[in-house]
């Protein structure tokens, strides 16, 4: 590369000096105004990341809420996991039911309506519009100095999805913002990285920012027992890898946590392959 852009030196910076950042997190934080977090699912991010966005929006800093998939699985979907669509299942119901959930959560923490966007792409096929999502991130990365997005590491199919448009999405602007990743699950379980490098940082929630997270947990009723598997005390974020690489994103590593309640790896793998195929640019030029 000729050059580093901000993002890529503090990366670097981090990286060597194995920096866990303080439990603000405002030594890569400080300066920014605009903060994007792009939620695979309607309750990602407000479980994920809820400590972060009532910090940040404590700072004045306008905080822009993006939603990928509208959370209701086709009953077509469904049939090819373990999971099939009950007999009474009603898609569009469901579908208005998580959105209701999600606008809840989303007040508990004072995220603006204006600042939200929900994308509405059917749950568990987001590997079915890696295009669309590329073509999404791409507007939304000039309007903003920072985007936090779920890490690609086998957690959930839209998850992996998501992580690897951004990635395309922020190499071919050469975005010079700082791209972050926000744990959620994986093989190893809720809220921890599968992988230790880069190092991550943890935000420690006071007694108010708890009793906030506890109401937007409690907003997802839908969602049974799923969000007390999350912590409301304390959440864990890192820095990204700013530098595009193909290779990340066309083998899993080891068997994908999905599996269990999805499809196989290599549906996933196929769709991604398939668009690298295609792209316009190539890995070499995204570098």
């Amino acid at each position: 590369m000729q050059g580093e852009s901000f993002a890529c030196r503090e990366y670097n910076r981090c990286y060597r000096a194995g920096l866990v950042m303080s439990d603000s997190g405002e030594n890569l934080l400080s300066g920014v105004r605009y903060v994007a977090f792009i939620s695979p699912h309607p309750d990602d991010v407000e479980l994920c990341c809820g400590i972060l966005i009532k910090r940040l929006l404590e700072r004045g800093v306008v905080v822009r809420y993006v939603c990928v998939t509208d959370g209701a699985p086709t009953a077509e979907i469904l049939i090819t996991t373990p999971r099939p669509a009950r007999p009474n299942y009603d898609r569009e119901a469901y579908k208005n039911v998580r959105r209701a959930e999600t606008n809840v959560a989303l007040e508990v923490l004072g995220v603006s309506p204006s600042e939200v966007t929900f994308l509405d792409y059917p749950d568990l096929d987001a590997a079915g519009y890696i295009p669309n999502l590329v073509a999404e991130f791409r507007k939304l990365l000039p309007t903003v100095d920072a985007v936090f997005c779920c890490p690609f590491e086998g957690g959930h199919p839209d998850h992996d999805v998501c992580r690897f448009a951004l990635a395309v999405a922020s190499a071919s602007t050469k975005y010079e913002g700082a791209v972050f990743e926000y744990a959620s699950y994986n093989n190893l379980g809720y809220q921890v990285f599968s992988d230790p490098i880069p190092r991550s940082f943890t935000l420690v929630a006071n007694d108010h920012e708890r009793g906030l997270q506890q109401l937007v947990a409690v907003a997802f009723v839908s969602q049974e027992d799923e969000p007390q598997q999350f912590m409301v005390d304390r959440q864990l974020f890192r820095l990204a890898n700013p530098v595009f690489s193909s290779g990340f994103y066309q083998a899993y590593r080891e068997t994908p946590y999905y599996e269990r309640f999805a499809y196989s790896g290599a549906k996933v793998m196929t769709r991604i392959n398939g668009y690298l195929e295609e792209m316009v640019l190539t890995p070499e030029e995204l570098r």
